[in-house]
C-alpha cells in the first residue's frame, strides 16, 4: 500500500536524520515506526477477565509462594544490616 503525506521540512528533515542515525533508508524507518507503533499500541490492550476467573488466577499465583509459621525480620534496619550505615 502507498500512503502520500504531507510533511513540514522540519519533520521531514528530523525523521531522515533518525533513518540516518538506525543506518535505513527513510520509507523501512517509517515502515518500522508504524509496526511498532501498532505493536504498542496492541500490547497496552488487556484483555478483560470475570471476578471469577481473575480470583482463580490470583489463588494459583498465591500457592506458588509459601507459607511460613515463624515471624521473618523485614524491617529497614534488618535488610540494611552491614552495608556501612
Amino acid at each position: 500500500m502507498t500512503v502520500t503525506i504531507e510533511l513540514s521540512p522540519e519533520i521531514e528533515l528530523a525523521l531522515r536524520q533518525r533513518a540516518v542515525a538506525s543506518g535505513e533508508d527513510l520509507e523501512t524507518y517509517l515502515q518500522q515506526l508504524v509496526a511498532n507503533s501498532l505493536i504498542a499500541e496492541s500490547e497496552v490492550k488487556v484483555p478483560r477477565r470475570s471476578a471469577a476467573e481473575f480470583e482463580q488466577r490470583l489463588d494459583a499465583w498465591i500457592a506458588l509462594h509459601p507459607q511460613t509459621d515463624h515471624p521473618i525480620d523485614d524491617s529497614r534496619e534488618s535488610i540494611y544490616e552491614g552495608r556501612g550505615e
